[in-house]
């Protein structure tokens, strides 16, 4: 199956439309159109796991962390990163990340982490001394579509002057929807003026309130045509000085988009627990031994929780209220500031809260990929760059 097809199987899962807008996702190396039998997930692209990759024949690697993301100078093997992408470019090696998209959809990266962590079968006893498995998860910072580039100019006209205004417009680039043009809207009303004596009126009588029928034209334009669309307006417009109006028109909602997607997960439990049995919990969820834990005077059960994968700390001011807060890794004052306020945190290790969903994102693309056959590895090379001894 071409690289193409199997990627839009994949963005039905994690569509890249639910990425934030900083970052850099999608194909960042190969052709689309070129057949793939294989595919490696990683966290981090490095030589390592692009040796893995020609080693077992894969054709595509589906990197967590997208490996282009300043803009590069130029591509010479001064760095390990520059090195990676070359092999993988002399192999004829894909390289696609869904990054941040996989963060925010249903069932991905920080949606599993949550559902772990109110699994039946980790949680054990609560503070109460009974299992604490009843709660509702959503996201911190709700998906919402990137602000529209399209406009919508209202303009009222004589219509002596309708067809020819109108027409003009669209010439300009207004009033395309789709595979139509010149859409518009036509409404005829009443308009009332009164001009001073300096004014030069082209119907009526300048001192004189005058009432004229006018038409008023709707049309759809973008943001790329807005500047001339308003000069063809002032131009062809019969009056001095011409009415019209500009509003910015919303994103229209995807059907595609799920409601349930955005940064971040918010826990709210049925009933609490201790920040013992938490750190239990998360430790069990992410299969380690050690966390980074720090716990605010006088806590002593907890009901509310945060958390976002990798380095999340910014999404903790947008989740007030929360008593406890688990990520990857948080700037020093940062969590001095957090722990200061009442809130326990638990930091895990960047990529040690990414990597447990790379087996589960095997099974999620072996299941859309049934079809092409294509073998799905997760990267025994890609490891963490530290961790605690």
């Amino acid at each position: 199956m071409q690289l193409q097809q199997l990627l839009t199987r994949a963005e039905t899962f994690a569509p890249l439309t639910l990425a934030e807008p900083w970052d850099k996702v999608g194909l960042q190396i190969g052709d689309a159109e070129s057949d793939v039998t294989g595919a490696l997930l990683c966290i981090d692209v490095t030589p390592a796991v692009v040796d893995e990759a020609v080693k077992r024949g894969a054709q595509l690697i589906m990197a967590y962390h997208p490996p282009i993301f300043e803009p590069l100078k130029s591509l010479t093997p001064t760095t390990f990163k520059q090195q990676a992408l070359i092999k993988a470019i002399e192999n004829r090696i894909a390289i696609y990340s869904a990054h941040t998209a996989l963060d925010a959809c249903p069932g991905g990266v920080n949606d599993r982490l949550a559902q772990r962590l109110v699994e039946a079968k980790h949680w054990g006893k609560g503070a109460q001394g009974t299992a604490a498995v009843g709660a509702t998860i959503r996201p911190i910072r709700p998906h919402r579509p990137a602000p529209s580039a399209e406009f919508k100019v209202v303009v009222f006209v004589p219509r002596s002057h309708v067809s020819a205004l109108r027409d003009a417009m669209a010439d300009a680039g207004a009033g395309i929807i789709g595979e139509y043009t010149k859409c518009s809207f036509n409404l005829t009303g009443t308009g009332t003026f009164l001009g001073n004596q300096k004014s030069n009126p082209v119907l009526g009588t300048s001192g004189i309130f005058e009432t004229v029928e006018e038409t008023r034209i709707e049309m759809v334009c973008p943001g790329w045509a807005l500047s001339r669309v308003a000069q063809v307006i002032r131009k062809l417009h019969p009056y001095e000085e011409p009415a019209f109006d500009i509003y910015r028109l919303e994103t229209r909602p995807s059907v595609e988009t799920p409601l349930a997607a955005g940064q971040g997960r918010l826990i709210h439990l049925d009933a609490p627990i201790s920040p013992e049995t938490l750190v239990k919990r998360v430790k069990k969820a992410l299969g380690l031994k050690f966390v980074d834990v720090g716990v605010p005077p006088g806590l002593t059960a907890l009901d509310s929780i945060g958390l976002c994968a990798g380095a999340g700390g910014s999404l903790l001011s947008e989740a007030p209220g929360v008593q406890a807060f688990i990520t990857g890794e948080m700037r020093h004052h940062d969590a001095l500031d957090a722990v200061q306020r009442g809130v326990m945190l638990i930091l895990c290790g960047h990529t040690q809260t990414e990597r447990p969903f790379l087996a589960l994102y095997q099974e999620q693309l072996r299941g859309l990929w049934a079809e092409a056959k294509v073998e799905v590895w997760v990267s025994e090379a890609d490891v963490a760059p530290t961790g605690i001894v």
